[in-house]
């Protein structure tokens, strides 16, 4: 026979069991949402677009779905989250993501020094 103590230990282990159980789903259905972006593709819908009207270097990329021929993000334009479907940043610039909480937006820079970075990034 169990004491209440051993009876009261089983009933805690059975439930931290059960927590992280629940925290493993909710994980997995979380990690999902963000990888599941879907791309519906008809290009007949695709704006017909050449370099010159793009800014900047006037370089052209496929969407994130390599459905539709866009424009590369130029200098201080938004670029990046999730499956990069704000953009991308035409070469040399970089994206860099503003901290600590952004869903992955940035901002389309050169080579700066970090302190310029963090000054930019803080606006």
């Amino acid at each position: 026979m169990c004491s209440k103590t051993q009876f009261c230990f089983l009933n805690l282990r059975t439930y931290l069991i059960y927590l992280c159980c629940y925290l493993l789903i909710v994980v997995a259905a979380g990690s999902r949402t963000v990888n599941g972006l879907k791309c519906y593709c008809n290009p007949k819908e695709c704006d017909v677009i050449r370099s010159l009207d793009c800014p900047g270097k006037g370089m052209m990329l496929w969407d994130p779905c390599k459905c539709c021929r866009i424009c590369a993000k130029t200098l201080g334009e938004t670029c990046g989250g999730p499956g990069e479907f704000s953009g991308q940043c035409e070469s040399p610039l970089q994206c860099v993501i503003k901290l600590p909480i952004s869903n992955g937006l940035g901002v389309c820079m050169g080579k700066l020094a970090p302190a310029e970075y963090e000054n930019i990034l803080k606006s």
